[in-house]
């Protein structure tokens, strides 16, 4: 398989997958993918969050939580993007 179907096929698969919201953080914690599962388990529409920050899925009282988990991935991943994995439950 060439590179651009590879990643054709995985965007396919990651947008259709429905038990699993699988979704991509910035660096910055501002949403930039969003699949079907997501939409599912978090209540969300894409149009809705994309672009939003991780802050939104915490309570007021929680705002701070977000950032801490955020910083914790980039130092542990050190990378670019994070992708975060949800089980429905």
């Amino acid at each position: 398989l060439t590179e651009g179907l590879r990643d054709s096929l995985f965007r396919t698969f990651v947008e259709t997958v429905g038990d699993y919201a699988i979704f991509v953080l910035d660096p910055a914690g501002y949403v930039v993918t969003w699949n079907r599962g997501a939409q599912r388990i978090k209540g969300y529409t894409a149009e809705e969050i994309v672009g939003a920050h991780l802050s939104r899925f915490y309570p007021a009282e929680m705002k701070g939580h977000a950032q801490e988990m955020l910083d914790l991935g980039l130092e542990v991943y050190s990378t670019t993007c994070l992708v975060s994995l949800m089980l429905s439950s």
